[in-house]
C-alpha cells in the first residue's frame, strides 16, 4: 500500500526533531485533523497569494501526497519558488516535471524510506542548495507567458 503523507511527515519527525513544518489546511475539517495529528504545528489557512508564495520560499520541501489529481498546481507552485515537492510521480502531470532526487522526492516506497530520502536531502545542504536552484527551471514549460506561440511553434505553424 502506498504510504500516506502523515506517516511520512511523522517518520521525517522521528529521524528530525528540530524540523520546522507547516501544514496548510484548506478547511475546518482538515485544520481539526491537522491539530490532532500533530499537536503543537503551525497550521495556516486562507492564504492570500503572497502569503503562498511567502510559505513556498520559506520551506524547503512541499509534502503533496495526493492519490488523484487533474494537474496539480500546488507541486508547479512550488517548483517555481525552489521548494521541492515530495509528490507521487504517476498523479497529475507530475512524469511531465518531477524528477526523483533532482527536483522533487517520489513517494514511492514506505514512509520511513521516504522520509530517508527527505532527511538526506535536508541534512545535506549542497544538494539541498543545487535541488532548489535547479527547481524554477522545470517548470518554464508551463510558464504562460508566450504559451501560444509556443504551440503554433511546436505544431511547425510558424
Amino acid at each position: 500500500p502506498a504510504a500516506q503523507g502523515s506517516e511520512i511527515v511523522k517518520a521525517l519527525m522521528q529521524m528530525r526533531p528540530g524540523t520546522t513544518l507547516t501544514i496548510w489546511a484548506r478547511g475546518r475539517g482538515y485544520k481539526a485533523a491537522a491539530q490532532e495529528h500533530f499537536p503543537g504545528v503551525k497550521i495556516v489557512q486562507e492564504l492570500n497569494e503572497q502569503e503562498l508564495v511567502n510559505l513556498y520560499l520559506e520551506h524547503s520541501l512541499l509534502m503533496f501526497p495526493s492519490t488523484y489529481e487533474g494537474f496539480g498546481m500546488p507541486p508547479i507552485e512550488a517548483l517555481a519558488c525552489g521548494c521541492l515537492p515530495v509528490l507521487r510521480p504517476e498523479v497529475g502531470a507530475a512524469e511531465l516535471y518531477a524528477r526523483d532526487g533532482e527536483n522533487s522526492v517520489h513517494i514511492d516506497g514506505d514512509p520511513a524510506s521516504i522520509a530517508r530520502k527527505m532527511a538526506e536531502i535536508l541534512d545535506n545542504p549542497g544538494t539541498l542548495k543545487a535541488m532548489r536552484t535547479a527547481a524554477p527551471e522545470s517548470v518554464e514549460p508551463f510558464n504562460p507567458n508566450e504559451y501560444g506561440q509556443r504551440l503554433l511553434e511546436a505544431a511547425s505553424i510558424l
